[in-house]
C-alpha cells in the first residue's frame, strides 16, 4: 500500500493528497475545508459528519453519536477517520462552518452602520498612531543640539509635555537617515500612554496610512479599515475564527493549546490566519497595500488575546483563574506575524478577569454605559455570557459559561446562523410547524435564535411543559420516541429539508438550551442580588453581539433568558466590541478611557468558593420555563399556572 493517499472531495471536485495514517478531519481542514468541530475533534459533538460511499477502506474509531439512519447512509465522523487508502468523501453543507452569518454591525445593517460611524465621529479624531512631516533645521555651530533632541524639539511643538522614546536600532541609524533625507523627513510615532515612541523615520513622501480595528470573537472575527485623518471607515469584513477546528469554546481551545505539543503555536497561527484573511479582504476592497496599515486596535476575550499574543492560556481555566496578563503592552505586527506593516503597533483593550475581557470593556466604551445616569445593564451572549451592571457611579461585571447551544452546538439538528437555518417557527392548530429560514432557503437545521423562538412557542402552545418535556397526549405523528427517556419532535421531514434527514428537536436538546439560558439568567440574578437591586431598578438593557442581534426579546423573556422588564427598555446595539475598538483606533483619549473603565470595574467571579453555591442555586432554579419562581415573571404568571414537573 502506498505511503500517499488520494482523497476526492465533493462538492467542488477537489482532489487531495495526504500521508497514509492521517486523520481525515485534519486533512480536510489543512486544505481549507473548515468543518464544524465544536468538540475539538474528540468525537463527541457529531457535527463533522461526512459521507464515504463504497467499501470501508479506512480506519474508524467512533460513531456512537451518529444515529442508525445516518450510519446506514454511509455517514461517519471525519475526526474519527484514519486515512489508509484512496477514498471518496462527500461533505454535506450542514457540516461546514462557511456560509454562517457574521454580524458586521447592527440589527438593521444600514441604520446601525450610519449610527456607529456617527458615534465614532463625536470624538476628537486623534489616533494613537501619527505620521508627521518634519522639516528640521540642520545643525550649525550656533545650534549644535543633538540629532535626537532636534527631532524631539520639532515633535514637541504640537504637544509640549510628551516624552518621545526611540529604539536602540533606530537611534543607531538616526544620524545617517536625517542627513540622507536632507532633514526633510516623515516621522511615525505611536502612543504608549506614558510616552510616545518614534517608530520610523523615512524620506518625506506623501503617502496615506490607515488603522485597523478588530473584534476577535471566539466564533467570528470582524475588522474595520479606518482613515485616521478624517475618521472615515473604508471597509468592513468578517471571517469565522479559524481556531474553530480546535473546539467551539474557549475551554476547548485552552485544552488544545496546553495539552498538545506545539498547541499554543497552532491556536495562535489559526487566529493570525484569520486576521490575515481579513487584511487581504480589507485591502482589496479599499485598493490599498497591506503595508499601509500602520496600527491595529483589537478587542477580544481574555483567552483570545492570549492566543493572539501566542501566550499559553492554561491558567485561565484553573482556580484561582489567573490570566498571564490583563493589560498587554503594544507589540509590533511583525512580532505577531500579522501581514500589515511589520512595525505597526498592536494595541489591545484591557481585561478585568479570566472570563470578562477587553471585548466587554470595548462594549461599555461604545455604549457609553459608564456615562449613564440611569441604572443600566449590558448583556453580551455567545459561548460565554457576560453581564455588566452600573452607570457613571460604578460598574460590576461577571461571566457565565452558556456553552455552544446558542450557536447551534450540541443540538441534534443545530447549526450556526447561516442560509437555511430555521429562525422562526409558528404552529398551526393541527400542530403543523410553519417555519421561516434565513435567506428563505430549504431548512438545514436550527440556529440559536431559532431555538429560543421555538421553545417559547412550544411552551406557549402546550407542546412542552415548563420543565421542557413533551406533552405525550399530543395527537400528531411528529412526536416520537427517539430513545429511552428522550422524545423528539419532527420539525421538518426529510423530503422537505435541505439535508437528507429529518430536522428534529429532542428533549435532550431542550434541556441543553434550558441549561444555557439558566446560566445567563443566574449571572444576571447574582449581580443584582450582590447589589441588593431588584430587576425593576434596571432602566435600560443593552443587548450586544451576534446572537443578541437577531433575538426576539419577547421569546427570550418568555423562555426566562432575560429579566421580565418592559420591552421598550431593551436596545440592540450590534457589535459593540468592534464599535469600541473603532473608537479606540480613532482616538487615543478614548483608548485611555477604556483603561480607566477597566480599572473602575469590579469583577464578580461566579466560580469562587464564596459565590459558587449561590450561583448553582440560581442556575438550578432557572432551568424551567421561565423560572421556578413565577413571581419573577409577572407578565407571564397569569398564563403559566401548571405545576413544575
Amino acid at each position: 500500500m502506498a505511503d500517499s493517499c488520494k482523497i476526492d472531495v465533493t462538492p467542488g471536485d477537489i482532489s487531495l493528497q495526504c500521508e497514509r495514517g492521517k486523520n481525515l478531519l485534519n486533512v480536510l481542514q489543512d486544505a481549507g475545508l473548515e468543518l464544524r468541530a465544536e468538540c475539538g475533534g474528540e468525537g463527541t459533538c457529531g457535527n463533522c459528519q461526512v459521507r464515504i460511499p463504497g467499501e470501508k477502506n479506512f480506519e474508524y474509531d467512533g460513531g456512537g453519536v451518529l444515529t442508525s439512519e445516518r450510519k446506514e447512509k454511509g455517514y461517519y465522523l471525519a475526526c474519527q477517520v484514519g486515512v489508509i487508502d484512496d477514498m471518496e468523501v462527500e461533505i454535506p453543507g450542514s457540516s461546514l462552518i462557511s456560509g454562517q452569518q457574521i454580524l458586521l454591525d447592527g440589527r438593521d445593517e444600514g441604520e446601525y452602520l450610519e449610527q456607529s460611524l456617527e458615534s465614532s465621529l463625536d470624538i476628537e479624531i486623534a489616533p494613537p498612531y501619527r505620521r508627521d512631516r518634519l522639516e528640521l533645521p540642520p545643525p550649525t555651530l550656533q545650534d549644535n543640539t543633538s540629532d535626537l533632541e532636534r527631532l524631539r524639539r520639532e515633535l514637541r511643538q504640537e504637544k509640549e509635555d510628551v516624552d518621545y522614546t526611540i529604539s536602540r536600532e533606530l537611534l543607531g541609524s538616526l544620524a545617517g537617515r536625517l542627513r540622507e533625507c536632507e532633514w526633510d523627513v516623515m516621522v511615525d510615532t505611536a502612543d504608549k500612554f506614558s510616552h510616545r515612541e518614534i517608530i520610523s523615520i523615512s524620506a518625506a513622501e506623501e503617502s496615506d496610512y490607515y488603522g485597523m480595528a478588530v473584534d476577535i470573537g471566539t466564533t467570528t472575527v470582524v475588522a474595520s479599515l479606518l482613515d485616521p485623518e478624517n475618521g472615515r471607515e473604508l471597509s468592513r469584513q468578517g471571517e469565522y475564527n479559524h481556531q474553530a477546528r480546535y473546539g467551539d469554546d474557549v475551554i476547548a481551545r485552552i485544552n488544545h493549546a496546553s495539552k498538545n505539543e506545539g498547541g499554543v503555536e497552532e491556536v495562535h497561527s489559526a487566529l493570525i490566519d484569520t486576521i490575515d484573511q481579513l487584511v487581504d479582504d480589507l485591502c482589496e476592497e479599499a485598493d490599498i497595500s497591506s503595508e499601509q496599515i500602520r496600527y491595529i486596535v483589537a478587542a477580544g476575550n481574555t483567552t483570545m488575546m492570549h492566543t493572539l499574543y501566542g501566550i499559553d492560556p492554561n491558567h485561565i481555566r484553573h482556580s484561582p483563574f489567573t490570566p498571564t496578563f490583563s493589560q498587554a503592552p503594544p507589540l509590533k505586527a511583525g512580532q505577531l506575524d500579522i501581514s500589515t506593516h511589520p512595525e505597526a503597533p498592536v494595541y489591545s483593550f484591557s481585561a478585568i478577569g479570566s472570563f470578562v475581557g477587553g471585548d466587554i470593556i470595548a462594549g461599555v466604551l461604545s455604549s457609553r454605559l459608564h456615562e449613564e445616569d440611569d441604572m443600566t445593564m449590558l448583556i453580551d451572549i455567545g459561548t460565554n455570557g457576560e453581564v455588566v451592571v452600573g452607570n457613571s457611579d460604578f460598574l460590576i461585571a461577571c461571566s457565565a459559561s452558556a456553552g455552544p447551544a446558542f450557536e447551534g452546538g450540541g443540538i441534534t439538528s443545530g447549526v450556526r446562523a447561516r442560509e437555511g437555518a430555521i429562525e422562526q417557527v409558528y404552529f398551526a392548530d393541527d400542530l403543523e410547524p410553519l417555519i421561516t429560514t434565513i435567506g428563505d432557503e430549504p431548512p438545514v437545521g436550527i440556529c440559536g435564535t431559532g431555538l429560543i423562538d421555538l421553545l417559547a412557542t412550544m411552551q406557549r402552545s402546550g407542546i412542552i411543559n415548563r420543565s421542557g418535556r413533551y406533552n405525550t397526549e399530543l395527537e400528531t405523528d411528529r412526536l416520537r420516541e427517539r430513545s429511552e427517556d428522550n422524545r423528539e419532535f419532527v420539525l421538518v421531514r426529510e423530503r422537505e429539508a435541505g439535508i437528507d434527514e429529518d430536522i428534529v428537536l429532542t428533549e435532550h436538546d431542550i434541556k441543553h438550551v434550558l441549561r444555557s439560558k439558566a446560566a445567563i439568567y443566574a449571572a444576571i440574578k447574582m449581580i443584582l442580588d450582590r447589589l441588593s437591586f431588584t430587576e425593576e431598578m434596571i432602566q435600560q438593557v443593552f443587548i450586544a453581539g451576534g446572537f443578541g442581534n437577531y433575538l426576539n426579546v419577547d421569546a427570550a423573556i418568555r423562555l426566562g433568558l432575560f429579566p421580565d422588564l418592559p420591552r421598550e427598555r431593551f436596545t440592540f446595539i450590534g457589535n459593540s466590541s468592534l464599535q469600541g475598538a473603532r473608537r479606540g483606533a480613532l482616538s487615543a483619549s478614548e483608548f485611555k478611557k477604556s483603561r480607566e473603565i477597566a480599572g473602575q470595574m469590579t469583577y464578580l467571579e461566579l466560580s469562587s468558593e464564596e459565590n459558587s453555591g449561590d450561583f448553582m442555586d440560581e442556575f438550578v432554579a432557572a432551568q424551567f420555563i421561565p423560572h421556578t419562581d413565577l413571581s419573577l415573571f409577572s407578565s407571564l404568571e397569569a398564563e403559566s399556572k401548571e405545576e413544575v414537573n
